[in-house]
């Protein structure tokens, strides 16, 4: 269970909004954009394209909710559960070095080479997720310290 299961209705659907929305589909987002940069035209690149307009709209739909939030009220508190969020986000198998990892050639199957995986990762983190939370007001200090250490880790 979520560590935010007791508080109240309202700040519960911000943290499930926050986690599916501005951390889930942004990191869905950005690894899509990336593979299907790298599609062959055809049927597989169309369906990438239709795949990766559903996550954008949904990772659009959780920072326009936290900003709305943000307008209403103090939403400082999240900051108290983005590394949980992020834990529950992620399969900890991308900080792991690769038991049979795959090459460029992967792309044209739409699966994302596992060295490609964590740099995307990391980079959606610094350059998306982070600031987008520091933008609300939401410190994301721990958030980012999370991401080093896992990346150190590795």
């Amino acid at each position: 269970a979520l560590s935010w299961s007791g508080l109240p209705e309202r700040d519960r659907l911000l943290l499930d909004v926050v986690m599916m929305g501005c951390i889930t589909e942004s990191l869905n987002a950005s690894l899509l954009n990336v593979i299907y940069a790298h599609a062959k035209k055809g049927e597989a690149a169309e369906l990438l394209h239709k795949i990766l307009k559903d996550e954008v709209k949904h990772g659009q739909i959780g920072w326009a909710h936290l900003n709305h939030e943000c307008q209403q009220r103090d939403c400082r508190f999240v900051a108290d559960y983005l590394v949980e969020m992020i834990e529950v986000s992620v399969n900890d198998a991308l900080f792991l070095p690769a038991l049979e990892p795959l090459d460029e050639s992967s792309y044209a199957f739409g699966v994302m080479p596992h060295r490609d995986r964590l740099t995307q990762f990391t980079r959606t983190l610094e350059t998306v997720i982070c600031p987008g939370f520091d933008h609300f007001g939401i410190d994301s200090s721990s958030l980012r310290a999370w991401g080093e250490s896992k990346v150190a880790a590795g």
